[in-house]
């Protein structure tokens, strides 16, 4: 607001009226994580009462891996210092593709040209909505999800964010869904926000799921499949964690579940949910859409990496200029096609970070049973869905964000608030496994329960002897 006879753009210190909706964090933790780092981090030894984050998803524990081979590329073409395409310099794109059939979308075939690459997923989601929806335009996602996928949509292409809860026939879920069929859920959603005057032009899945580190079902995921190629509504399927997955569980993608509902493939999907008839490749093509990265399954979110697949070609032909906005240096692409393009690296490495995975994963898991706190099993991504809903003394968003502060004052812990992540009700939590190392897990959940178990106000400072 304009103060002392100053203009509104004077008090804005010359800046846009839209600058005004950016200057909220992009996450409500961002603070106390860098409190955190700038205050220490646990270490069994030189300081065993340091800060543990469970709030990043991001994996730290094959970084030293994929180092390894990156410093062993040698012999860079001077090409890398001239411009190439903004979507991707060739020989990158040729080696995602690869990648991709490889591991992601078994059995499909993938156009390099098909590929746009940029400097994360989250450049990746902003200009595929920028493309795809207009100003207030809606996306639905099924929650809890992700919180920074509310600032992917609003920061620059104002599109709505619709939280909503869905529930997989024969599960409790995960929320409070109404329950019915996956195309009724769906259909009832688009509904409530067709009422407010915004109309849907796109589904947002995430699988495996962040924040619950589970997978779909693949009937599940063909409905609402089905479902959007019925409505003509965009698909995009977040596989960004398709390769960290444990537990013996198996993955797959909606690129090779969409190609089995096309006329002809011998997969049954019609419209109208399954009448036999099955889609056009055209239709497939222009409402399907993959994202992924290395920042997840390949432990490299600094590389700044992602990468959407369609064959819609006017979404390709628009993403050309845009993209400028978002392209990743051609000595970073050049080295990472050398070292993607090494399968044989890639399958075992992939090996060898889903066991260190497992590994952090279990001694997160086993301790929170011991400790009796009930969470939901995963088996992907790098986090789990823990439910306190017991220990909060009423069932407010304002109790959660009071035992949220108490893990930090108290416990010198940081979890991501379910709130953050459009939980259906106050008392869920994720916790992240891969940023510290396996050692400081079992610590961090006896240091939860000190807090849970203790009047407010009352815990000591965190020591290692208190485990």
């Amino acid at each position: 607001m304009a103060t002392n006879g100053e203009s509104p753009r004077a008090a804005r210190s010359g800046c846009s009226a839209r600058s005004n909706r950016l200057l909220k964090p992009m996450l409500s933790y961002i603070g106390a994580f860098i409190q955190a780092q700038s205050e220490g981090l646990w270490d069994a030894e030189a300081k065993p009462d340091g800060w543990i984050p469970l709030v990043v998803a991001e994996n730290k524990l094959g970084n030293s891996l994929v180092l390894e081979k990156l410093e062993a590329v040698r012999g860079f073409p001077p090409a890398v210092m001239n411009y190439s395409g903004m979507k991707g310099i060739p020989e990158f794109q040729a080696a995602m593709a690869s990648l991709l059939e490889e591991f992601v979308v078994r059995g499909h075939s993938v156009n390099p040209a098909d590929l746009c690459i940029s400097s994360g997923c989250s450049a990746i989601l902003d200009n595929l909505f920028y493309c795809l929806c207009d100003e207030g335009d809606g996306v639905l996602i099924p929650a809890p999800y992700y919180p920074a996928f509310d600032n992917d949509l609003q920061a620059k292409c104002r599109v709505h964010p619709l939280p909503f809860y869905l529930t997989e026939p024969g599960t409790s879920g995960s929320g409070d869904g109404s329950g019915g069929s996956i195309r009724q859920q769906l259909d009832a959603a688009a509904a409530a926000s067709a009422a407010r005057g915004v109309p849907v032009r796109s589904l947002l899945i995430t699988n495996p799921n962040n924040p619950l580190g589970t997978l779909y079902e693949e009937d599940t995921l063909l409905e609402m499949l089905r479902w959007c190629l019925d409505n003509k509504v965009h698909y995009i399927s977040d596989e960004i964690y398709a390769l960290s997955v444990y537990k013996q569980a198996s993955f797959v993608s909606a690129i090779t579940l969409a190609q089995s509902l096309v006329a002809g493939s011998g997969g049954g999907g019609g419209s109208n949910g399954g009448s036999g008839t099955g889609y056009s490749q055209r239709a497939v093509d222009t409402y399907v859409h993959l994202v992924y990265g290395l920042s997840k399954d390949w432990c490299g979110s600094g590389l700044r990496v992602g990468l959407l697949y369609s064959r819609n070609a006017r979404l390709q032909q628009a993403l050309n200029p845009i993209s400028a906005f978002a392209s990743i240096s051609n000595h970073t692409q050049w080295a990472l096609a050398q070292v993607l393009g090494d399968h044989d690296w890639a399958a075992g490495f992939l090996q060898q970070n889903c066991a260190l995975l497992e590994r952090s994963y279990d001694a997160l898991a086993g301790t929170l049973r011991d400790e009796g706190i009930p969470f939901l099993p995963a088996v992907g991504g790098m986090f789990v869905w823990v439910d306190l809903r017991q220990w909060l003394p009423e069932a407010s968003w304002e109790a959660e964000l009071s035992l949220w502060r108490r893990a930090c004052d108290e416990g010198h812990l940081i979890l991501t608030p379910g709130a953050d992540c459009h939980a259906a009700e106050p008392g869920f939590f994720r916790l992240c496994f891969a940023w510290m190392p396996a050692a400081a897990l079992p610590e961090a959940v006896h240091r939860l329960k000190r807090v849970l178990k203790e009047p407010r106000g009352a815990a000591a400072a965190p020591t290692a002897a208190a485990q």
